[in-house]
């Protein structure tokens, strides 16, 4: 795991953005198309107008969700979907395909959708954020790690969900709808290139037990850890506690 530590929440998250593009530029030099997994959040706001600035031809890029919640409206404003077409997809594009989860109606015949669409395709970039309980889309701690579908229905545990009201994306815990569709753990893991991006001081014991803790699904990012190439962009206050590493601010 590579890990490069900034001075602040925005500068991490711009590093991440320059890191996703380039990676992005070579699948689109060695293939001449490219498949990008897309993540949503706070984390992730300044990846998109990073992207959106790089020279990019996003017309042989393949877009997928990343996740998505069960049970909203696709233009609900706290819908995935909502912020990947506000952020960046109106904005950018046009692209080869874009695979928006619709979670509405079937969630399991939709997960079997995308895991058709999917399965045996190359994926180039995934971007990822972690969760405070260390989870990596909506794959939570003691969930089916191990499953090989592609998408899965998940059940929230009640701290993703509180994390979700926390950053001001529902009025409260209520509204927060309790099951997502979600890109498996092992499906992210087959990216070949992965960056996650964590900000903030709460996210530092997640990204401890990412980075230093014992490979655990008590702590799903950890597996990330077995990731060939996976980029870690951290700020200062989700890298206060790593112990023993010399990190070096980047400029």
């Amino acid at each position: 795991m590579e890990i490069t530590l900034m001075d602040n929440a925005g500068e991490a998250a711009r590093n991440a953005g320059k890191l996703a593009a380039a990676n992005i530029q070579l699948a689109l030099e060695i293939h001449n198309c490219a498949t990008v997994v897309l993540a949503t959040g706070v984390s992730q706001y300044e990846v998109y107008a990073e992207l959106l600035e790089a020279a990019i031809d996003w017309r042989r890029v393949t877009l997928y969700q990343l996740d998505e919640y069960i049970g909203l409206p696709p233009y609900h404003p706290a819908a995935f979907s909502h912020y990947l077409r506000t952020r960046f997809l109106d904005q950018a594009g046009p692209f080869a395909e874009v695979n928006l989860i619709a979670s509405e109606e079937n969630p399991l015949q939709e997960c079997q959708r995308l895991s058709q669409m999917l399965a045996g395709e190359r994926v180039d970039v995934c971007l990822a954020g972690v969760g405070e309980n260390g989870h990596l889309a909506f794959n939570e701690p003691d969930s089916n790690l191990a499953t090989m579908q592609p998408y899965i229905v998940v059940d929230l545990q009640q701290k993703s969900r509180q994390q979700q009201v926390n950053q001001g994306l529902f009025d409260n815990l209520d509204s927060v709808p309790v099951q997502a569709i979600s890109m498996s753990l092992q499906q992210m893991l087959k990216s070949d290139f992965l960056v996650c991006t964590a900000t903030g001081q709460r996210k530092a014991q997640a990204v401890e037990q990412m980075v230093q803790g014992d490979i655990s699904t008590l702590w799903p990012a950890s597996l990330l850890q077995t990731h060939p190439d996976c980029h870690l962009c951290l700020d200062a206050e989700a890298a206060s506690k790593l112990q023993g590493m010399e990190l070096r601010l980047v400029a």
